[in-house]
């Protein structure tokens, strides 16, 4: 992550003109905080000699407690804790369903009861940072 994040911010912000763009960066939090994620997101891209993400840049920070297993099982339906580690999927690529059900929530502002902190964190980055800075779709 520590190389991927930057090369990718610096993609994003040579094309900031395309209407729409945004980076959606998921990274575990695992036995670290939301904040020292995000500092460590941070300290790469200072590592790059590139700036930390302005607020109304749309890099959307996603940041599940334990792992992104959490979210997906969330997604598809079933009561959810941030301290239970869930299985991996068998096929990863079977989640792309569930992406677009994120999204949908996200917009309508509509997740359901009983949503993971994280999950909410990263809906109120998505309208901070993507539908603010003017994105559509």
């Amino acid at each position: 992550m520590r190389e991927a994040y930057p090369k990718e911010v610096k993609a994003l912000r040579s094309k900031r003109y395309i209407e729409g763009r945004a980076l959606v960066v998921i990274i575990d939090e695992d036995t670290q905080s939301t904040g020292a994620r995000t500092v460590g997101l941070g300290q790469a891209l200072k590592g790059h000699d590139l700036s930390d993400r302005p607020r109304d840049e749309a890099i959307i920070h996603v940041i599940p407690a334990r792992n992104i297993e959490t979210l997906i099982t969330y997604l598809a339906g079933q009561d959810v804790n941030e301290t239970t580690a869930y299985p991996n999927l068998d096929r990863p690529g079977n989640c792309a369903d569930l992406v677009g059900k994120l999204m949908e929530m996200c917009d309508q502002r509509a997740l359901r009861q009983r949503a993971p902190a994280s999950l909410e964190r990263a809906c109120v980055e998505f309208h901070a940072r993507w539908r603010r800075a003017g994105a559509s779709g």
